[in-house]
């Protein structure tokens, strides 16, 4: 009786080269989704590039004139500007983050239907493109503001760039959440915008925490913005200490905030699948 061929497994590729090639697909997809991105929100003219920088030029020159009205003097550093531009811009990188993510899996269903694009994917390429366009426009203002004489670098480089990391970990998380909720509940993007708002208003935007009474320093303790602004002017300002900061705790929302987008993502990925 003939003995059956035994034919032999093609070697397997070490584990290491394996994920070596996964994560360079990965970063080609995330790449390319992140170009793409770009055309679409910029398209090819100058117009959308000049919007990201009028609309941050108008809010800091808004605030700014009208605390000169009321004759009100800079709680930190020499000018109105530098003290709302150390809250405008870390407290923009987080509600670009939480806002533009919101969309980034309903606007994408016809790319999505590519077996190898996935909903990560594109919210990683969304957040790759809302970090890169608020970094380079804050860096932009400050080197505006160095131009006129008013200072542009921090007093603490690397506490500034810890600040923002949290930052964008915390605006990632949160528009990972968004962006699965938004697939389930179709009213979710004109909702959660009123939370930015209000975090907006009571995270020390435009006033310092230990100026308040105690109890309202108590309350926007809970608020994770409130430390993020807050170390991020202790680390812009010379001689400044927070009194109202806890890394830890903004870090650990920001954590927590982005295991539950992706658990979310993975727990509801049939959901979402189903609603496209």
């Amino acid at each position: 009786m003939p003995q059956p061929i035994a034919f032999a497994k093609p070697p397997r590729e070490p584990f290491f080269e394996r994920l070596s090639a996964a994560l360079a697909l990965q970063g080609r997809i995330i790449g390319a989704l992140f170009l793409r991105e770009t055309r679409t929100r910029f398209g090819d003219s100058l117009i959308g590039y000049a919007w990201t920088v009028f609309e941050p030029a108008f809010n800091i020159v808004l605030w700014a004139v009208l605390f000169k009205i009321l004759n009100r003097q800079a709680p930190l550093g020499d000018s109105m500007l530098l003290f709302v531009s150390s809250a405008f811009f870390p407290f923009m990188l987080f509600r670009d983050l939480a806002d533009h993510l919101m969309p980034a899996i309903t606007a994408n269903r016809s790319l999505l239907q590519f077996p190898i694009v996935h909903n990560i994917d594109v919210i990683l390429g969304r957040a790759l493109l809302e970090i890169v366009t608020s970094t380079g426009v804050m860096a932009f203002f400050f080197a505006l503001f160095g131009a006129f004489g008013l200072q542009f670098w921090p007093a603490h480089p690397l506490d500034m760039l810890m600040a923002m990391l949290a930052i964008a970990l915390l605006g990632f998380g949160f528009g990972a959440i968004n962006a699965v909720v938004a697939c389930l509940f179709h009213s979710w993007p004109k909702i959660f915008p009123w939370f930015g708002r209000l975090s907006y208003v009571a995270s020390g935007v435009f006033f310092l925490p230990p100026h308040l009474p105690q109890a309202a320093q108590d309350a926007i303790w809970y608020l994770p913005m409130t430390h993020a602004v807050e170390w991020f002017r202790q680390a812009f300002f010379e001689g400044y200490e927070a009194s109202i900061l806890s890394p830890f705790y903004l870090l650990s929302w920001g954590a927590a905030a982005t295991f539950t987008g992706l658990a979310l993502e993975r727990a509801l990925r049939r959901q979402i699948s189903i609603e496209r």
